[in-house]
């Protein structure tokens, strides 16, 4: 029983540090569509309705805690879908 367990929660683990490094790269990807657009931290929080303190956290962040619905809402501030 138990190391079924451990196994589990290293398999959720990987899951977790993947996701993570994927929501980086989006993050990445999104930061370099405003800076190409011109679009600054306070424009972007305009569209968005979400703080620019929020966004620079978001941006900057190593491993960024965000709902979808937030990065939908960034991606189309910026004329994008995720």
């Amino acid at each position: 029983d138990r190391p079924e367990l451990i196994a589990e929660s290293q398999r959720v683990f990987a899951a977790h540090q993947a996701l993570q490094v994927e929501l980086r790269g989006v993050f990445w990807l999104l930061r370099a569509v405003r800076k190409v657009q011109g679009v600054s931290l306070n424009e972007l929080a305009r569209r968005t309705g979400i703080g620019k303190p929020a966004l620079s956290r978001l941006e900057n962040d190593p491993a960024p805690n965000v709902q979808l619905n937030t990065l939908q809402r960034i991606a189309a501030a910026l004329g994008k879908e995720i």
